[in-house]
C-alpha cells in the first residue's frame, strides 16, 4: 500500500515535473522537462567582457579514422562551469571533410541544446563552448566524453556530465555517426520494422525481469531480519522498504503496460561499441525517490552478432562488414542535417525529430548569410515531409511552406508562400 510519504513525493515531483525519461534529443532536453514556462531574469549591467581565445585542442581521444580531440573550457558568463567538448576532424577528402562537418553540427546541437532544439553551430567547431547560448551555460554546469568506438565504419561517442533545471542531475547521452557519410545513426535505418519491434520486445523482457527480480528481494528483506540485507540498504527504515517496493511496482505495471516506456523504438538511446550496443531507457525513480532506486538505469546489452536477424541490409553492412550490395540508402531524417540551396541561396537545414507513430516533424533551418534559425513543424507521409516555417511574429501571415522528398541522403522539391509566387526549388544534400 503506498505510504503517505510516498504520496507526498510523489505529489511534489508531479507538480515540479520531475518524472525521469531519457531524452533523444539534446542533453537539456530533461532540464526543459523540469522546468516550468516563465520570463526568464534579465541579465544584470555588467562591464564589456574581452575578447576570449579559442579554446585550444588537448587530449586526442583516438586516431583512426577520425581525429577527435577535446576542447577544454570555462565557458564566458558561467560560474565554475567545467566543460571538455569533442572537435571531429578526418582526412583530405572532401568526403571526410564533410562528414566532420556534418558530425562536428550534430555533437554541437546534442550538447547545447537552446531549450527549443533551434541551437546553431558556429562556422568553426572549435568556437562550439563560447557559441553555446545562455540556456546552456546556466543548466549545464559539467560537461564531458568518451570515445566508445571510430573505426572505418562508425564514430561513437557518449557524452556525460550534469544538466540542471529545477534540480541537478548527472546524465549519460550516446549519439553515433556512420564514418563515411557523417550521418548520424538512426534505429529506423539499422534494424527493419520487424527487427525494431523484437529489439523493444527484447528490452521490455530484460526490464520486466529485472524489476521483477529486485522486488522479490526487496520483499524478503522486508520480511526478514536487517542482518540479512544487502551492505546498500542497512541503514533502510521499513517506511524506506514499502515507498521502494510501491515505486518498483509501478514501474513494473508501466513496463507492461507501455513499453519502453517512452514509445517504441524511439525511447531507447543506444551506445555503440565495437563489438555489442547496450540500450538504456533511464531509471524506474524521479529526482525525489532516486535514493531508494538501487537498480539506477536499466540497460541490456547485446552482441552485434545477435542482432543480425534485426538488422536491415544497411545495418548488417554497418555494424558487421557485409557486402552493401543492395542496401538501400538510409533515409530516416530524424535527427539529420542537411546543406544545399532554396531558389539561389545557400542554406542549412536539420530536422531534429520525426515522431514515428504520429509522423510529426519539428526541425528549422537557417540562410547561412544570416544564420538565425527559422523554426519548422509538420508531417512526414511516406517519404515526404510537408514543413510549414513556424513564427513567433503576432498578425496574420502567409504560410510559408516546404515540400520536400527524401531520397536517400538527398532532400528535394519546392518552398512556397500561400497565394504568392515565387515558387522555388529546394535542392539539400547530407553529404
Amino acid at each position: 500500500m503506498m505510504t503517505a510519504r510516498l504520496r507526498t513525493l510523489l505529489a511534489a515531483a508531479l507538480v515540479c515535473g520531475l518524472l525521469e525519461v531519457l531524452s533523444p534529443g539534446g542533453m537539456l532536453g530533461d532540464a526543459r522537462a523540469q522546468a516550468q514556462p516563465q520570463a526568464q531574469p534579465q541579465a544584470q549591467p555588467q562591464a564589456q567582457p574581452q575578447a576570449q581565445p579559442k579554446a585550444q585542442p588537448r587530449a586526442q581521444s583516438q586516431t583512426a579514422p577520425f581525429r577527435v580531440e577535446a576542447l577544454s573550457s570555462k565557458p564566458q558568463g558561467a560560474k565554475g562551469n567545467d566543460w571538455r567538448f569533442p572537435v571531429v576532424s578526418g582526412g583530405k577528402s572532401g568526403s571526410d571533410a564533410a562528414a566532420a562537418w556534418r558530425i562536428n553540427f550534430m555533437l554541437f546541437t546534442r550538447a547545447f541544446d537552446d531549450g527549443y532544439g533551434e541551437a546553431i553551430p558556429p562556422a568553426d567547431p572549435r568556437d562550439s563552448p563560447r557559441a553555446a547560448g545562455p540556456f546552456a551555460r546556466r543548466g549545464l554546469p559539467m560537461l564531458d566524453f568518451r570515445v566508445t568506438r571510430n573505426d572505418g565504419r562508425i564514430l561513437a561517442l557518449t557524452f556525460k556530465g550534469e544538466s540542471c533545471g529545477a534540480y541537478c542531475e548527472e546524465f549519460e547521452a550516446p549519439i553515433a555517426f556512420d564514418a563515411r557519410t557523417g550521418r548520424r545513426l538512426a534505429a529506423q535505418d539499422l534494424f527493419d520494422a520487424t527487427g525494431r519491434r523484437a529489439l523493444v520486445a527484447e528490452v521490455t523482457r530484460a526490464n520486466t525481469a529485472r524489476i521483477a527480480a529486485h522486488l522479490d528481494v526487496l520483499r524478503r528483506e522486508l520480511a526478514g531480519t536487517a542482518a540479512r540485507r544487502a551492505a546498500s540498504r542497512q541503514g533502510w527504515s521499513r517506511s524506506d522498504y514499502e515507498d521502494a517496493i510501491a515505486m518498483f511496482e509501478a514501474c513494473l505495471q508501466e513496463w507492461r503496460d507501455t513499453p519502453t516506456r517512452a514509445g517504441g523504438i524511439d525511447g531507447i538511446a543506444l551506445e555503440w561499441h565495437p563489438r555489442r550496443i547496450v540500450l538504456s531507457n533511464g531509471r524506474c525513480s524521479n529526482h525525489a525517490m532516486r535514493a531508494l532506486d538501487d537498480l539506477d538505469a536499466l540497460r541490456t546489452a547485446f552482441p552485434l552478432e545477435r542482432l543480425r536477424p534485426w538488422l536491415s541490409a544497411y545495418g548488417r553492412a554497418l555494424l558487421l562488414g557485409e557486402s552493401s550490395e543492395g542496401a538501400a540508402a538510409p533515409a530516416w531524417p530524424g535527427g539529420q542535417v542537411w546543406r544545399g540551396t532554396v531558389g539561389t541561396s545557400p542554406v542549412t537545414l536539420h530536422i531534429d525529430r520525426v515522431d514515428e507513430e504520429s509522423g510529426d516533424v519539428f526541425g528549422y533551418y537557417f540562410y547561412d548569410r544570416f544564420r538565425k534559425a527559422i523554426r519548422l513543424v509538420g508531417k512526414r507521409n511516406g517519404s515526404g515531409l510537408e514543413l510549414r516555417e513556424s513564427s513567433d511574429e503576432k498578425g496574420e501571415r502567409a504560410a510559408k511552406l516546404l515540400s520536400l522528398k527524401v531520397s536517400g541522403d538527398r532532400l528535394t522539391g519546392h518552398w512556397r508562400q500561400e497565394g504568392r509566387e515565387p515558387v522555388l526549388d529546394v535542392l539539400l544534400r547530407g553529404s
